[in-house]
């Protein structure tokens, strides 16, 4: 017996430290990390307070075991054993306490009334809470509220606040009964609420609802953390570093049909294809083709600089490489929605091709309009009536297809012209006339005087 005793002395150990630390629990995490449990022994290091490899015991340990994001909770004590000195002082003391009571071999008749008295004391003090009812059993009744009471019997224990009208609580053979259990609970192999298929149960499979099966529940989380469920609706979330709050996903990224739509953790979304029923509203878009639908309100460019083409709520509008709009369709009045004004390389105005008249008309018109080909076997063509306003200069080349019988007037004057001109070469063909001369020598002192001059009649031509 010595032996024993000096061997449970030897064990038992004595608090010297004691504090309550944060922890993470890495075993949610990482399923093959091990679970801290009441009474293992930890290794405390803290270079700054010069410990280093302190041996401490979890003495006291709170868990979240249905919390992902709450972690335990533990009071960490380190533990000296006791030397053998100290296991000799206390066997002494033991053993003249032993002395001090018993006189060859019987108990001090001193230290038994002592003993008597102090539990007649007690047992009076009692009396202050404690009830012993006729029917048995003993009641413990509160100082200053007599109508809460704990009631003890062979039967079970129970507990009351309106002086024994109701139970509160109870624990009999049959269980425990309680409108609440607080604090943390022991193992238990299964734990049943409800009855049917209306029912919630733990058990070795897991946690399951809505099933007296396990494998058939429309809700059910198993021992490795796989969840069913038929739908989730939950304040607060994490999964996986990803948090789900007020409708938003917050240090994400969404990844679905295996990166046929995703959404990075930046806000990028990506697509294969998508169909909205409502409005987008963006700053940019964009992409290579948009098929369909209407744009209003918007700018429209093939490029931000340079030769490009725009369109937007005052018009159409074409630019040089110089930024100079050259072409421009206005939909600031009716007159400018139907024209087409051109500009030169300055910026001056050229001209314009317009359809201001309800009459059908076109009208193109420019201070210097200039109509060419550039390959002379495809002509200009003009089809139909031509009426020239002004003066028509033909600098080259030549006109085909025009008749006389074409142009209004044309056979008529070229006939009085025709006829003019036969009466002037008649006249022209009989005419005679009479040349009449002064006498003179010629120049030649030999001639005769008096001589070479006279009137003479000319042939006809």
């Amino acid at each position: 017996m010595l032996k024993a005793t000096r061997k449970a002395l030897l064990e038992q150990e004595v608090v010297s430290l004691e504090a309550t630390i944060s922890t993470a629990d890495l075993f949610k995490i990482d399923r093959t990390e091990p679970k801290p449990h009441l009474g293992d022994d930890v290794m405390c290091i803290d270079p700054d307070m010069g410990m280093n490899r302190l041996k401490a015991r979890i003495t006291e340990l709170t868990e979240y075991p249905y919390s992902m994001d709450k972690h335990a909770e533990p009071t960490i004590s380190n533990l000296n054993l006791r030397d053998y000195d100290d296991i000799i002082s206390d066997l002494e003391r033991n053993k003249n306490i032993t002395n001090n009571l018993f006189s060859n071999g019987k108990i001090r008749t001193d230290v038994f009334e002592s003993f008597a008295k102090q539990a007649v004391i007690d047992i009076n003090n009692s009396k202050t809470e404690l009830i012993y009812p006729p029917e048995g059993g003993i009641l413990a009744q509160e100082k200053t509220n007599p109508l809460e009471q704990v009631r003890f019997t062979s039967k079970g224990l129970g507990i009351s606040t309106d002086g024994w009208k109701t139970i509160r609580a109870a624990i009999t053979a049959g269980g425990v009964v309680a409108e609440q259990v607080i604090g943390q609970l022991g193992n238990f192999v299964s734990m049943l609420i409800g009855s049917g298929e209306d029912i919630v149960q733990i058990n070795m499979n897991g946690i399951s609802a809505g099933a007296s099966s396990f494998n058939n529940a429309p809700f059910r989380l198993n021992m490795k953390g796989d969840l069913i469920g038929n739908s989730l609706t939950a304040n607060y979330a994490n999964i996986e570093y990803s948090n789900f709050k007020n409708g938003a996903i917050v240090g994400s990224s969404i990844n679905v049909g295996n990166g046929m739509f995703t959404v990075t953790s930046g806000g990028i979304m990506s697509a294969v294809g998508a169909n909205f029923s409502g409005s987008i509203t963006a700053s940019t878009i964009t992409g290579t083709n948009i098929n369909g639908g209407t744009i209003t309100g918007a700018l429209i460019r093939t490029a931000a600089i340079g030769r490009r083409v725009e369109q937007d709520a005052s018009g159409f509008r074409t630019y040089d490489s110089n930024n100079r709009n050259r072409i421009r369709i206005n939909t600031d009045s009716d007159d400018g929605i139907a024209a087409i004004s051109l500009y030169g390389s300055g910026g001056a105005f050229a001209g314009e091709i317009n359809s201001y008249q309800n009459s059908g008309q076109l009208t193109i018109f420019s201070n210097d309009l200039w109509l060419g080909s550039n390959n002379t076997g495809n002509p200009i063509r003009l089809q139909g009536a031509v009426s020239f306003g002004g003066t028509a200069t033909f600098r080259s080349g030549f006109i085909y297809g025009i008749g006389i019988s074409d142009v209004s007037g044309l056979i008529s004057e070229i006939s009085s012209l025709n006829d003019k001109i036969d009466t002037l070469r008649a006249s022209f063909n009989n005419h005679r006339h009479s040349v009449t001369t002064a006498h003179h020598n010629h120049g030649n002192l030999a001639n005769q005087q008096n001589t070479g001059g006279g009137t003479f009649t000319t042939t006809t031509p």
